[in-house]
C-alpha cells in the first residue's frame, strides 16, 4: 500500500479581499478526516491560526503568499530525491479565493494583492509542477474557491487543464462556490467530506464516483439551503486517471476494474512502465489479483529488469576442518540452484517487491505475493522451469485440452439480427450497430435491483427492430449471453471495436445501465469529441426527454473519449446509460415493458433523425 500525503489549506482573513467565514473550519475538518479517519502517512495544515511544522527550524504555517510558496519549494524542489515514490498520492486541499489573469488561474493567500495578481499568488500551474516533483504518480487537487460575502465568487478559475493531476474544481468558472450558514461549511466539501465517508458499493473510493457524487450532490444542497446553481467538476489528465483508487481501505473488487480495462490497454500499446503501475496499483486494492499477477510477469518478459548488484545465495562451504562455514559467494560449479533459505527467500521478496514498485514496508505482508515472487525467480532462472507431472485434474488456471467443437461452442458470440435476416448478407445502404453491454463473461456488467446485462438486452434488441422496420439495417453484437476466446473484459470489448469495423458500420450504439449510490438516477449519454457523435447524442437526448418526459431525469451529454469502445471505433458512436439499476425508481421504470419500449422507440428515432439530418436516408 503506497503512501498518502495530503497538504490543506484553509483561509478565512484576508488583507485585501473579503474575508470568508468557514474556509478555515473547512481545512481543519478535512486535515482531521485525513489524519483521523483515512489515516495519512502525512499532513500539513496551513490556516490562519495553525501551529508550525516540526522541523529543525519550525517551518510557519499562517497562509501567507510567502510561507506557502517556501513551503513547496523546500519540499519538493529537488527532483533527483523526490520524497515519495510512483504507487504513493498526494492530496492538496483549498478553500479561499482564487482568481484568474493572463489565462492563468491563481489562488489567492492571505495577503494577496488582487491589484498585483501576478507577483502576489501563487498560479496552479506552480502548485502542480512541484507536487509532481514529489515522486507520487497520484496528485490530486480539491480546490474550492472561489468566496465572496457568502460565497466563494467566480473569478474565473477553473479553464486550465494540468497534465499529470487530478482537478476537482468546485464550480464552473461563471459560477460561485457557496458557503452555507446552516452546515459552517462550504456546499462542496461538506458535499466532498460525505462522498469520502461512504462505504460499502456506495462507496466514492474511484476518482470517477468521487466526481459522479459531488456532480449530483452539491447542486442538490445548494438548491436546499436556496443557493443558487453550483456544478462541482473533474478534469484528470490523462483521462484514465479517473479510474485511480483514492481510497483503498473503502474500495471493493469491483471499483478495480475500471483500473485493470486501463492497465490491459497501457500493456497493449506498449507502455509497459504506465501498465505496470497500473497492475501494481489495482494490486494495492485487491492482493493476490490473478490479472495482475499475469501481467506483471508478462511485462516482465518485455522490460530489462533494472541493475542491482545480484542477491548472494548462502551456500554451504566444507573447512579444512571437516566442519562447515558459511560463505556469501554464488556457487558456479552446482548445475542445481540451492534450495531457498528463509533468509534467501526473504531478500528475493524484498527484491521483487522493489521492482513491482511497492516498497520494502510490503514485506510485511509478502505473503500474499508468493505466486508473484516464484514466476519472478523462474524469469530470472536461465534454465527452463523443471517439467512436473500432470495433475490428475486440471486446475483452475491451467488450459484444458478441448476438442474443436467444444472449443467453437465456447466461443459462440455472433452478430446478429433482431428481425431474422441473415447478419452475413452484404451491407446495403447504412448500417446501425447496436451494442448491448456486457452479456459476454467476465464482463457482465452491475448488478443492481437485476443484472445490467439482462434489462440492455431487450431494449437493444427493440431498438434494432425499430430501425429495421423504418428501412434502416442493423444488427447486434449479441443477441443473447455468449462467450468468446480470450475471456476477459478487455477481450469483449475489443469483440464489439472488431465486429463494428468488420461490417463498416455507419453508426455505433453501446446501450448499458448504471450503478452508484442507490440515490444517483436519470439517464445520461456519452460521446467522443467529435461533431457528428456529439450531435448524434444531442438528438437522441432530445428525443428520449421528448418521449419519456417527467418519468427520469435527463443527466446530459457527457464527454466519453475515455471510455474504450468510443475511443476506439472510427464511426460515429454514442454510449446510452439508461437508468441506475441501484435506484429503485429508476429500476422499476426499467424493468417495465412499457418503458423499454418508450425508450426503445426514443432511442431509435433519435438516431433516424440524425441519418436525415446527414442526409443519408430519406
Amino acid at each position: 500500500m503506497g503512501k498518502n500525503w495530503a497538504i490543506v489549506v484553509g483561509i478565512n482573513h484576508y488583507e485585501n479581499l473579503r474575508s470568508l467565514n468557514f474556509a478555515k473550519r473547512d481545512a481543519s475538518v478535512m486535515a482531521t478526516w485525513f489524519q483521523q479517519e483515512a489515516k495519512f502517512n502525512q499532513v500539513f495544515l496551513f490556516t490562519d491560526d495553525s501551529p508550525a511544522i516540526a522541523a529543525n527550524s519550525p517551518i510557519p504555517t499562517q497562509p501567507t503568499f510567502g510561507h506557502v510558496r517556501r513551503f513547496l519549494r523546500a519540499q519538493f524542489e529537488n527532483i533527483q530525491s523526490p520524497l515519495l515514490k510512483p504507487e504513493d498520492n498526494l492530496w492538496f486541499f483549498f478553500a479561499g479565493h482564487g482568481n484568474r489573469y493572463k489565462d492563468q488561474d491563481y489562488l489567492m493567500f492571505s495577503d494577496s494583492d488582487p491589484g498585483d495578481v501576478e507577483h502576489t499568488a501563487i498560479s496552479v500551474d506552480f502548485i502542480t509542477q512541484r507536487l509532481r516533483r514529489s515522486g507520487a504518480d497520484n496528485v490530486v487537487l480539491l480546490l474550492d474557491a472561489c468566496r465572496d460575502e457568502s460565497s466563494r465568487s467566480g473569478l474565473g478559475i477553473g479553464e486550465q487543464r494540468y497534465q499529470g493531476v487530478i482537478t476537482f474544481y468546485s464550480c464552473t468558472a461563471n459560477q460561485k462556490s457557496w458557503e452555507i450558514d446552516e452546515l459552517q461549511h462550504g456546499s462542496f466539501t461538506h458535499s466532498l467530506l460525505e462522498g469520502l465517508r461512504l462505504q460499502g458499493e456506495a462507496n466514492c473510493a474511484t476518482v470517477e464516483r468521487l466526481a459522479q457524487y459531488l456532480g449530483y450532490q452539491v447542486p442538490q444542497l445548494n438548491t436546499r439551503y436556496g443557493k443558487p446553481g453550483q456544478n462541482p467538476y473533474l478534469q484528470a489528465e490523462p483521462p484514465y486517471k479517473m479510474y485511480f483508487i483514492l481510497l483503498e481501505q473503502t474500495a471493493t473488487l469491483r471499483d478495480v476494474e475500471p483500473l485493470k480495462y486501463q492497465a490491459s490497454i497501457a500493456e497493449n500499446r506498449g507502455d509497459l512502465s504506465l501498465a505496470k503501475q497500473l497492475w501494481v496499483r489495482v494490486l494495492a486494492v485487491s492482493r493476490g489479483d490473478l490479472d495482475a499477477i499475469d501481467a506483471i510477469e508478462r511485462i516482465a518478459r518485455r522490460q530489462p529488469f533494472s541493475s542491482e548488484p545480484p542477491i548472494s545465495t548462502l551456500v554451504p562451504v566444507f573447512s579444512p576442518s571437516g566442519g562447515r562455514s558459511l560463505s556469501s559467494k554464488p556457487d558456479t560449479g552446482s548445475s542445481t540452484p540451492p534450495k531457498p533459505t528463509p533468509k534467501l527467500l526473504f531478500a528475493q521478496k524484498q527484491k521483487f517487491l522493489r521492482w513491482v514498485g511497492l516498497g520494502a514496508v510490503m514485506t510485511i505482508v509478502s505473503g500474499v505475493f508468493l505466486p508473484m515472487l516464484w514466476n519472478y525467480q523462474r524469469l530470472q532462472s536461465k534454465s527452463p522451469t523443471p517439467s512436473s507431472p500432470a495433475p490428475s485434474s486440471p486446475t483452475p488456471n491451467s488450459p484444458t485440452p478441448s476438442s474443436p467443437a467444444l472449443e467453437k461452442a465456447l466461443q459462440n458470440c455472433h452478430l446478429a439480427s433482431a428481425t431474422g435476416t441473415d447478419p452475413s448478407l452484404p451491407k446495403k445502404g447504412i448500417l446501425v450497430m447496436i451494442d448491448p453491454g456486457h452479456g459476454i463473461p467476465p464482463d457482465t456488467g452491475y448488478l443492481g435491483f437485476f443484472r445490467e446485462e439482462d434489462v440492455v438486452l431487450p431494449i437493444s434488441k427493440k431498438i434494432a427492430t425499430i430501425l429495421e422496420k423504418n428501412g434502416v439495417q442493423a444488427l447486434l453484437t449479441r443477441d443473447n449471453d455468449c462467450t468468446i476466446s480470450g475471456d476477459t473484459i478487455t477481450s469483449s470489448l475489443r469483440y464489439r471495436v472488431e465486429k463494428a469495423k468488420e461490417v463498416n458500420a455507419d453508426l455505433f450504439v453501446s446501450i448499458h445501465a448504471n450503478m452508484f449510490n442507490k440515490q444517483s438516477n436519470g439517464f445520461e449519454i456519452y460521446t467522443p469529441n467529435n461533431s457528428n457523435s456529439q450531435r448524434l447524442g444531442q438528438l437522441v437526448n432530445s428525443m428520449i426527454v421528448k418521449s419519456i418526459r417527467n418519468s427520469l431525469f435527463n443527466r446530459g451529454v457527457k464527454a466519453g473519449d475515455h471510455l474504450f469502445i468510443l475511443k476506439n471505433v472510427s464511426m460515429p458512436s454514442i454510449l446510452i446509460q439508461t437508468g441506475f439499476i441501484d435506484n429503485k425508481e429508476d429500476a422499476a421504470l426499467l424493468n417495465n415493458t412499457d418503458f423499454q419500449n418508450k425508450m426503445a422507440e426514443a432511442i431509435a428515432q433519435g438516431i433516424i433523425q440524425y441519418l436525415k439530418e446527414k442526409k443519408q436516408i430519406n
